[in-house]
């Protein structure tokens, strides 16, 4: 059985770092085979004309908490992922981590059931769930319901622990002052991407809390003590930490439906390079977005041992919508708008 081949041709090509011109990139078999100087692809190849438009790498979006006019709390059901989905893929978040805040434990089983089911339909674009809360401190909540928060209890660490080992991905926001070191050490051994947030921890805390296993900071400053001269706090720790530096994009592209706020960060992996099939979240499919993304501004965001570059926009309401093409579709010959 011969191979699928795709060439894309005629548009600028991201590959991560750099907006390559009078570029092509050749698909096989859903992996990127080369991406580089424009060259005459397999006889049997599908070619795509971008028509000017750029070839990128699709974002993941690690909290997203509605879409399409409706709230996952609201109604955590298999078809509120999927309209979730649908409306983000418009603005060119490929993945996305669902988020569900602070609820009842009924509503948590509720949603890891959906997202579970979800996943088994493959549902494109759920690349797994994003749990902030309830297990927070309730000093900083936010938004959050404080009558719902609460220290995480034995069944709760077992029902994450679960959905660690069930889901493709499973982040989970926390304080240091609801949780333990040890249950911290148990949602990282089982998978789960640990990020803390809603604290006033202190530095040294979150230091052992980063040691135990937790990894991200969940909106580093917003919900959290400030970086203060004797009491860095958890700002301190992310900004001070000399890990390695992994280089992630992130846009606000305006709005989906509901929530005008949008973190959509490039995954990890997802730069463009030969043989790239994969990201740190979920499925990287590779989509055809236009290159009108105006009044781009560069800030830093930071997590535990690493630091993320990104870009927020803040220009009009030109959405990255104009053209979204999965590869699968183009596979089959359909070229259009999702």
């Amino acid at each position: 059985m011969s191979a699928r081949v795709i060439l894309y041709r005629g548009g600028p090509v991201f590959d991560g770092k750099t907006l390559l011109q009078d570029a092509c990139a050749i698909v096989e078999d859903g992996i990127l085979r080369h991406v580089g100087p424009e060259r005459a692809g397999p006889a049997n190849a599908n070619i795509v004309d971008l028509a000017g438009d750029i070839l990128s790498p699709g974002f993941v979006d690690l909290q997203v908490n509605g879409g399409d006019g409706v709230m996952l709390n609201d109604a955590p059901s298999v078809d509120t992922l999927r309209r979730m989905a649908r409306a983000h893929r418009t603005l060119g978040a490929t993945t996305i981590l669902p988020t569900l805040i602070t609820d009842t434990p009924e509503t948590t089983r509720a949603v890891i059931a959906a997202a579970t089911e979800a996943v088994a339909q493959k549902i494109a674009g759920i690349g797994g769930l994003h749990l902030e809360g309830p297990h927070l401190s309730v000093a900083r909540k936010g938004a959050h319901d404080a009558s719902l928060i609460r220290p995480m209890s034995e069944d709760d660490l077992a029902t994450l622990v679960q959905a660690a080992r069930t889901l493709p991905a499973l982040m989970v926001t926390i304080a240091p002052e609801t949780t333990t070191e040890a249950q911290v050490g148990a949602l990282a051994n089982a998978g789960a991407i640990v990020s803390l947030g809603h604290t006033d921890a202190s530095f040294d805390t979150c230091k052992r809390y980063a040691a135990a296993g937790a990894r991200v900071v969940t909106h580093l400053f917003n919900a959290m003590s400030q970086l203060g001269n004797r009491e860095p706090g958890l700002v301190g720790a992310a900004l001070g930490d000399g890990g390695d530096v992994e280089r992630r994009q992130e846009m606000n592209v305006g709005q989906a439906g509901v929530g005008q706020r949008r973190e959509v960060l490039h995954a990890e992996g997802a730069g463009f390079g030969e043989g790239a099939e994969g990201a740190a979240v979920g499925r990287l499919d590779r989509r055809v977005v236009p290159a009108e993304v105006a009044h781009v501004e560069l800030v830093d965001h930071h997590v535990l041992g690493r630091r993320q570059r990104r870009f927020r926009h803040r220009g009009p309401a030109r959405r990255l919508q104009r053209r979204v093409v999965e590869i699968d579709d183009l596979a089959a010959g359909a070229v259009g708008g999702q």
